[in-house]
């Protein structure tokens, strides 16, 4: 349709005769190929039973969380020792924190406890900006302080990262962070 317009032009071009109007526009209302594809009650559909059973399994898994982050936190505390303690053997201290913290990440926002996840991330990214082969006493204080600051969350049981005290823990830590890295 538009090569014979084109043709149209062109040939009266070289003629005076007036021009026609361009074409209306034709609306095309493509196809629903998706919706008999969805039918209710198919296997595409949520089960609505299953997502209660989850989050009641979850619910569950809360209450018991304290008990499973208290031996992370032993895990990570001891660790942490040993990392101020044996300067020889820091790079395998600090993937043993690293990793602690990456399972205590994934578990804080699950559990209600964001602000252990939020904590942990940072203790996380932290560690990975080290050169695990030649820290210096301030990078091990301040993954000392992570490990500290995770055990006042759950010792006094800050779920929230948004309260007056948990952004004063936050900002805090952030401090250290940027102090430490920038003296490196």
């Amino acid at each position: 349709m538009v090569e014979q317009q084109r043709d149209e032009r062109t040939r009266s071009a070289g003629t005076k005769t007036p021009r026609s109007q361009p074409p209306v526009p034709e609306v095309i209302d493509p196809p629903d190929l998706l919706k008999p594809k969805v039918t209710p009650g198919g296997p595409t559909e949520a089960d609505f039973r299953a997502l209660e059973r989850a989050e009641s399994i979850i619910a569950e898994l809360a209450d018991r969380y304290l008990e499973v982050v208290d031996a992370d936190l032993s895990n990570i505390q001891g660790a942490t020792s040993q990392l101020q303690g044996e300067a020889a053997n820091a790079s395998e201290h600090v993937d043993r924190i690293y990793h602690i913290a990456h399972d205590m990440k994934g578990q804080g926002g699950s559990f209600g406890y964001p602000l252990v996840t939020t904590i942990s991330k940072q203790l996380c990214q932290f560690i990975e900006d080290l050169d695990k082969t030649q820290l210096a006493e301030d990078q091990i204080q301040a993954i000392a302080l992570h490990v500290d600051a995770l055990n006042v969350v759950i010792r006094e049981k800050l779920k929230e990262a948004e309260g007056e005290q948990a952004k004063a823990l936050l900002a805090g830590l952030r401090q250290v962070v940027e102090k430490v890295s920038n003296a490196s």
